[in-house]
Protein backbone atom coordinates (compact mmCIF):
# COMPACT_ATOMS: atom_id res chain seq x y z
CA UNK A 1 0.00 0.00 0.00
CA UNK A 2 1.43 3.23 -0.68
CA UNK A 3 2.24 6.56 1.06
CA UNK A 4 -0.80 8.75 1.80
CA UNK A 5 -1.65 11.83 -0.78
CA UNK A 6 -0.46 15.26 0.16
CA UNK A 7 -2.65 17.98 0.16
CA UNK A 8 -0.76 20.80 -1.61
CA UNK A 9 -1.87 24.61 -1.85
CA UNK A 10 -1.06 26.20 -5.20
CA UNK A 11 -0.23 30.10 -5.78
CA UNK A 12 1.68 32.44 -7.96
CA UNK A 13 4.88 34.26 -7.42
CA UNK A 14 6.48 36.57 -9.89
CA UNK A 15 4.65 33.90 -12.83
CA UNK A 16 5.75 30.72 -10.94
CA UNK A 17 3.76 28.32 -9.84
CA UNK A 18 4.59 26.78 -6.31
CA UNK A 19 3.01 24.61 -3.52
CA UNK A 20 2.98 24.00 -0.31
CA UNK A 21 1.69 21.27 1.97
CA UNK A 22 -2.21 22.48 3.26
CA UNK A 23 -0.85 21.85 6.91
CA UNK A 24 1.42 24.58 6.93
CA UNK A 25 -1.52 26.57 6.68
CA UNK A 26 -3.08 28.32 9.40
CA UNK A 27 -5.10 31.14 7.11
CA UNK A 28 -4.95 33.09 3.51
CA UNK A 29 -6.40 36.51 2.93
CA UNK A 30 -6.38 39.75 1.58
CA UNK A 31 -3.15 41.66 2.04
CA UNK A 32 -3.97 44.56 5.17
CA UNK A 33 -1.33 47.78 5.07
CA UNK A 34 1.38 46.51 6.19
CA UNK A 35 3.77 48.53 8.72
CA UNK A 36 7.22 49.16 7.77
CA UNK A 37 10.05 47.26 9.26
CA UNK A 38 12.67 49.93 9.80
CA UNK A 39 16.60 48.41 8.85
CA UNK A 40 14.46 45.30 7.77
CA UNK A 41 16.42 43.38 5.38
CA UNK A 42 14.46 43.07 1.74
CA UNK A 43 12.05 40.20 1.84
CA UNK A 44 10.86 41.87 4.95
CA UNK A 45 7.58 43.03 3.12
CA UNK A 46 6.39 44.76 6.94
CA UNK A 47 4.51 44.00 9.89
CA UNK A 48 0.42 43.80 10.69
CA UNK A 49 -1.44 42.40 13.25
CA UNK A 50 -4.10 40.16 12.64
CA UNK A 51 -6.74 38.86 15.55
CA UNK A 52 -4.16 39.93 17.84
CA UNK A 53 -1.32 38.34 16.52
CA UNK A 54 2.11 40.06 15.19
CA UNK A 55 2.77 38.45 11.96
CA UNK A 56 5.93 39.26 9.83
CA UNK A 57 4.95 39.79 6.15
CA UNK A 58 7.56 37.84 3.68
CA UNK A 59 8.11 38.78 0.02
CA UNK A 60 8.59 35.60 -1.51
CA UNK A 61 9.33 37.34 -5.07
CA UNK A 62 12.46 38.90 -3.44
CA UNK A 63 13.67 35.99 -1.71
CA UNK A 64 13.12 33.89 -4.48
CA UNK A 65 15.09 36.36 -7.03
CA UNK A 66 11.93 36.51 -8.99
CA UNK A 67 11.58 39.97 -10.95
CA UNK A 68 8.17 41.63 -8.73
CA UNK A 69 5.29 42.39 -10.88
CA UNK A 70 4.19 46.10 -11.88
CA UNK A 71 1.19 44.82 -9.09
CA UNK A 72 2.06 44.25 -5.62
CA UNK A 73 1.07 41.02 -4.38
CA UNK A 74 -2.65 40.70 -2.95
CA UNK A 75 -2.74 37.96 -0.77
CA UNK A 76 -0.95 36.46 1.88
CA UNK A 77 -0.28 32.59 3.25
CA UNK A 78 0.14 32.56 6.67
CA UNK A 79 1.94 30.08 8.39
CA UNK A 80 3.20 28.88 12.01
CA UNK A 81 6.83 28.24 12.22
CA UNK A 82 8.18 27.66 15.93
CA UNK A 83 5.61 29.22 17.57
CA UNK A 84 5.89 32.89 15.43
CA UNK A 85 3.25 33.92 12.55
CA UNK A 86 4.65 34.59 9.33
CA UNK A 87 3.01 35.83 5.95
CA UNK A 88 4.36 35.06 2.73
CA UNK A 89 3.16 37.55 0.07
CA UNK A 90 1.29 35.58 -3.41
CA UNK A 91 0.74 36.99 -6.12
CA UNK A 92 -2.99 34.61 -6.49
CA UNK A 93 -3.74 31.34 -4.79
CA UNK A 94 -5.07 29.00 -7.22
CA UNK A 95 -6.41 26.03 -5.34
CA UNK A 96 -5.90 22.98 -3.54
CA UNK A 97 -4.65 19.64 -4.77
CA UNK A 98 -3.99 15.71 -4.03
CA UNK A 99 -0.84 14.60 -4.97
CA UNK A 100 0.64 11.10 -4.82
CA UNK A 101 3.89 11.12 -2.87
CA UNK A 102 5.45 9.43 -5.99
CA UNK A 103 4.28 12.15 -8.65
CA UNK A 104 6.61 14.34 -6.85
CA UNK A 105 9.79 14.44 -8.77
CA UNK A 106 13.38 16.18 -7.87
CA UNK A 107 14.20 19.65 -9.22
CA UNK A 108 15.53 19.79 -12.50
CA UNK A 109 19.27 20.29 -12.85
CA UNK A 110 18.79 23.63 -15.26
CA UNK A 111 16.33 25.27 -11.79
CA UNK A 112 17.72 28.33 -10.01
CA UNK A 113 20.07 26.77 -6.79
CA UNK A 114 18.42 28.81 -4.45
CA UNK A 115 15.00 27.26 -5.06
CA UNK A 116 16.57 23.64 -5.25
CA UNK A 117 17.53 24.53 -2.06
CA UNK A 118 14.52 24.81 -0.52
CA UNK A 119 11.92 22.93 -2.90
CA UNK A 120 10.95 19.03 -1.80
CA UNK A 121 10.76 19.10 -6.08
CA UNK A 122 8.44 19.49 -8.83
CA UNK A 123 5.32 18.21 -10.24
CA UNK A 124 3.55 18.97 -13.43
CA UNK A 125 -0.03 21.22 -12.79
CA UNK A 126 -2.01 22.20 -15.08
CA UNK A 127 0.37 21.99 -17.62
CA UNK A 128 2.67 23.58 -15.60
CA UNK A 129 6.23 23.03 -13.60
CA UNK A 130 4.71 23.73 -9.91
CA UNK A 131 7.74 24.03 -7.08
CA UNK A 132 6.88 22.21 -4.05
CA UNK A 133 8.58 24.40 -1.40
CA UNK A 134 9.78 22.99 1.86
CA UNK A 135 8.76 25.52 4.26
CA UNK A 136 10.83 24.19 6.99
CA UNK A 137 13.70 24.19 5.14
CA UNK A 138 13.16 27.71 3.78
CA UNK A 139 11.73 29.28 6.91
CA UNK A 140 15.28 28.01 9.20
CA UNK A 141 17.52 29.20 6.12
CA UNK A 142 15.18 33.01 6.06
CA UNK A 143 15.95 32.84 10.02
CA UNK A 144 19.73 32.08 10.21
CA UNK A 145 20.29 34.05 7.72
CA UNK A 146 18.47 36.70 6.18
CA UNK A 147 15.96 38.03 9.10
CA UNK A 148 18.78 37.41 11.69
CA UNK A 149 18.36 41.07 11.98
CA UNK A 150 15.03 41.70 12.51
CA UNK A 151 15.66 40.14 15.88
Amino acid sequence: MGEQPMQIVCFDVCGQHFGMEVGWVSDVHKLDALTPVPRAPEIVAGVLNLRGRIVLALNLARYLGGAPKEKSAQLMINVQFLNESYGFLVDSVSDVVSLAPDQVQACPHNVDPKLASFARGTVRHEGRMMSILNVDGMLQSMLSHDLMHCA
